[in-house]
């Protein structure tokens, strides 16, 4: 039996679908009177008519009671999914898989979310509401979204409904044609015009419909029960965000360089951290982070940020200043399906991690220490390390060529 529960995360019970229209006494019309219509037989001692009246052949009269009321029927069964362009005009797109009946009561979709004001909203109809939506910010990596959407469908049965929300960066028709493909839930697919990883989160955070948002990459593929753990912590701790673990996609090749970047480096350090405790500010990664829908329209990444660099972190400080407190979860375990075979393909990462560190600083003075002079006088530190004959001289090369390039991106801000 699944351990999460629908009510402790504000969602409506299952079986309800979402704009179902209110059901009409037999035979009233849309003013609550009987139609002329409903009238079954003459009164007594009238004369019946020989011709029926016309009406009686109008769609909006009752169905003879031999034949049962009409229901909608799909074979195969499939999932609408919906898609936004670039100008806000909806666009209905492929059917994904799913099971379901749909009585005859017309559903209607969802009102446009306050919080987006440039991209109309698009609603997939569902039986259920989803208590986890799912958000992945990509531009120009197809392949990657693809992966990431067939890794969802694999995911543990036992898992709450949830939704995807795939936000382009950007116009990206070979990403919005993966959106349209047949999946086994809905998709939404927003888009906005080019401004960032932060702005991305923001719009599709704003199309979510679920009360937990959970943030992944376009290149992370989640484990079966990564969905799971997330919304069994969220049901047992309410009012907390939730940070899974990534590792490396076992599927591909594993080279040195990424072994020193992760789990426990650079780019990401997990061994520094406890499970099912608090998780500092500056551990806040967006590659597979959940949190409580409001925290988004309460405390938005910063737009500003226009790379894939610091702004999950600064959102974390602030984040961290509210009292929103994040948890560390490895059992919501997702793999990060990204190559690097040395440091020739992380440079750009580190630049964009030091512009990062420059408007972070900027905008909160008391990190400079943290954000600035701390990583500068470990960029010296390092450099008169690489001059003592020990073990470990790659490594140390490694970690002097990225400290070299974040000082950088620091002080020039590119």
């Amino acid at each position: 039996m699944p351990r999460w529960s629908p009510s402790a995360l504000g969602a409506p019970s299952p079986g309800v679908i979402r704009g179902r229209a209110e059901r009409q006494p037999r035979g009233a019309g849309e003013d609550g009177r009987r139609s002329p219509c409903s009238a079954s037989k003459p009164a007594p001692g009238a004369t019946p008519a020989r011709n029926p009246p016309a009406h009686r052949h109008e769609p909006h009269c009752r169905r003879p009671r031999s034949l049962p009321p009409p229901r909608i029927a799909i074979t195969p069964p499939r999932w609408p999914t919906s898609c936004t362009t670039l100008d806000g005009n909806p666009k209905r797109v492929a059917m994904g898989a799913g099971s379901w009946e749909l009585p005859d009561d017309t559903l209607t979709p969802l009102a446009s979310s306050p919080t987006l004001t440039s991209v109309q909203r698009v609603t997939s109809l569902s039986p259920q509401t989803p208590v986890v939506s799912v958000v992945i910010p990509t531009r120009g990596r197809a392949a990657k979204l693809a992966g990431a959407l067939r890794a969802l469908s694999e995911t543990d049965p036992q898992a709450p409904p949830f939704e995807v929300v795939v936000a382009l960066d950007g116009e990206d028709a070979e990403a919005e044609e993966v959106a349209r493909r047949g999946w086994s839930f809905p998709v939404q697919c927003v888009a906005q015009r080019q401004q960032g990883a932060a702005a991305a989160r923001n719009l599709g955070a704003g199309a979510a419909s679920g009360s937990v948002v959970l943030f992944l990459n376009d290149d992370t593929r989640v484990h079966g029960g990564c969905l799971l753990a997330h919304a069994d912590f969220h049901a047992r701790q309410a009012g907390v965000g939730v940070l899974g673990r990534t590792d490396w996609d076992p599927n591909g090749e594993i080279t040195p360089y990424m072994r020193w970047l992760a789990p426990s480096g650079h780019q990401f350090n997990f061994s520094r951290l406890t499970p099912h405790a608090p998780v500092p500010w500056d551990a806040t990664w967006a590659t597979n982070l959940s949190v409580p829908r409001h925290w988004l329209s309460e405390e938005p990444f910063d737009m500003g940020f226009q790379g894939a660099g610091m702004e999950d972190t600064e959102w974390g400080y602030r984040l961290h200043r509210r009292g929103f407190s994040l948890v560390y979860a490895p059992e919501a375990l997702c793999f990060h399906d990204h190559r690097y075979d040395g440091p020739r393909d992380y440079r750009w990462r580190a630049r964009l991690a030091g512009q990062g560190a420059r408007r972070a600083v900027r905008k909160h003075p008391e990190l400079a220490f943290t954000l600035a002079a701390k990583p500068c006088l470990a960029f010296v530190a390092r450099s008169f390390t690489l001059a003592l004959p020990r073990r470990g001289y790659r490594q140390r090369l490694w970690d002097w060529d990225f400290r070299w390039h974040y000082v950088v991106g620091l002080l020039l801000g590119r």
